[in-house]
């Protein structure tokens, strides 16, 4: 017989997506994961299965809510390092886009461009040097 969860999955899906959107998709390591949400590794790959799939809930969590400032870091992490290799992000981020494109969402849509362009030219920086 399964255990039951005895963990908030909200709030362990946060504090993933906090560390995510910290450190890049690429650059989080399966212990920082561990260490943020207080969840141990069996655990986390028993309820996630993968860091991809962690990533993937923690992202369609933050779609759905409204905490701007995550969710923005989330979609840059998303468009910069997951779409062209995980074709579920790449299908949320289109319909996320899709559904935010109203002219009251404008500001919304250029601070997401401002800081994917801000991010960029930081992390062009930093390989050139």
């Amino acid at each position: 017989m399964a255990r039951k969860k005895e963990f908030d999955e909200k709030h362990v899906l946060l504090a993933a997506a906090q560390v995510f959107a910290t450190h890049g998709y690429a650059g989080t390591s399966i212990d920082q994961l561990v260490k943020a949400t207080g969840l141990l590794r069996g655990s986390l790959y028993g309820t996630f299965y993968s860091k991809a799939e962690l990533f993937n809930t923690s992202l369609r969590q933050q779609l759905q809510g409204d905490d701007e400032p995550l969710l923005i870091d989330l979609v840059i992490i998303a468009l910069l390092e997951r779409v062209n290799v995980d074709k579920n992000v790449k299908e949320m981020i289109e319909k996320w886009i899709e559904n935010n494109t109203s002219n009251e969402k404008n500001s919304f849509q250029d601070s997401i461009a401002a800081r994917i362009l801000a991010r960029a030219n930081l992390s062009i920086g930093e390989k050139g040097e």
